[in-house]
């Protein structure tokens, strides 16, 4: 559960918020509250838009994006046999995958630095796509925690990579 005032996750039971001293209420829904009003489901689609992830995981989630889709691709040129149509519409639906998977890598670098997931269409400005993707892969995030989860640990962490279960990471 998250503070309704300063975005706090409470972990310890209590009437009020340990940082702002905001009194806690206790909500009766399947998901926690976020503080912004929005809800958090704990699923796995929804953590890997809703989180957070480092610069080191983001750039290290990137080199696999490009190397498993290459591999992917080898694949499918292998099986097609010289088919180009079904390999092109199979080769589509790979790139699909992995261009969403990248989107959230890229989402959830820019929570890491307490920005929202929107800024990613900036990619299309000429010139600010260039100031995003050099601060998206060189910046260092908040050290605190922000209103889209608690700072990340570590440098290189696969289940941060892949979206697995926040609390895990």
């Amino acid at each position: 559960m998250y503070c309704s005032k300063c975005g706090t996750k409470i972990t310890i039971k209590g009437k009020f918020c340990g940082k702002c001293g905001t009194e806690i209420v206790k909500e009766t829904h399947l998901s926690e509250p976020h503080p912004h009003g929005q809800k958090i489901n704990d699923n796995y689609w929804s953590r890997l838009f809703n989180s957070r992830i480092n610069r080191g995981n983001y750039f290290t989630g990137h080199i696999l994006v490009v190397v498993i889709m290459m591999i992917m691709f080898y694949i499918v040129q292998l099986f097609a046999g010289g088919e180009t149509e079904s390999a092109s519409i199979v080769d589509l639906l790979v790139l699909a995958f992995f261009y969403l998977y990248y989107l959230s890598l890229s989402i959830r670098r820019l929570h890491d630095l307490d920005k929202s997931g929107w800024h990613i269409l900036g990619m299309f400005i000429p010139i600010y796509n260039v100031i995003l993707g050099f601060q998206m892969t060189f910046s260092i995030g908040v050290e605190h925690t922000n209103a889209y989860g608690t700072t990340p640990k570590g440098n290189f962490n696969v289940k941060a990579i892949l979206g697995l279960k926040e609390d895990d990471y």
